[in-house]
């Protein structure tokens, strides 16, 4: 699995490199996973990656998208392609990638199991379990 990481100065440098535009691509083109947050599936777009698939990324970026359909979402899985929005959709963004590899969904029970290990409020200053769960999983 290949991830790209958010973030508007780190998109910068993975536009700016062409062995790591290259690895995108061939990764994709083997149908193996892609997977990218933030401003980063705007890379995805610029290499037609994301054409005619469901995506997402960081809000107001949606212009930078090409013809990628998208989901408005946290989280947003086509095939082999998984995109987040932004930080915030990090929790979401992380488990979706681990259900990939997993290749099953997980359960509302099982993921609360891995937010009862830490709470949340002590990692992201006051987010809820219960909307990490809802989220994912709708109320």
């Amino acid at each position: 699995m290949l991830i790209l990481p958010g973030g508007l100065r780190g998109v910068a440098s993975i536009r700016a490199c062409r062995p790591v535009l290259d690895a995108v691509r061939q990764v994709a083109e083997r149908g193996g996973w892609v997977a990218a947050i933030c401003a980063a599936p705007t890379v995805l777009a610029q290499l037609g990656i994301t054409d005619g698939r469901r995506a997402t990324c960081y809000p107001g970026m949606e212009p930078e998208m090409g013809s990628a359909v998208m989901s408005g979402e946290q989280t947003a899985q086509d095939g082999r392609i998984i995109t987040g929005q932004a930080a915030g959709a990090s929790i979401a963004f992380g488990l979706k990638l681990v259900e990939a590899l997993r290749g099953v969904p997980f359960r509302r029970e099982d993921v609360r199991r891995v937010l009862d290990s830490q709470p949340m409020s002590e990692l992201f200053g006051g987010i809820t379990e219960e909307q990490v769960l809802d989220t994912m999983f709708g109320s």
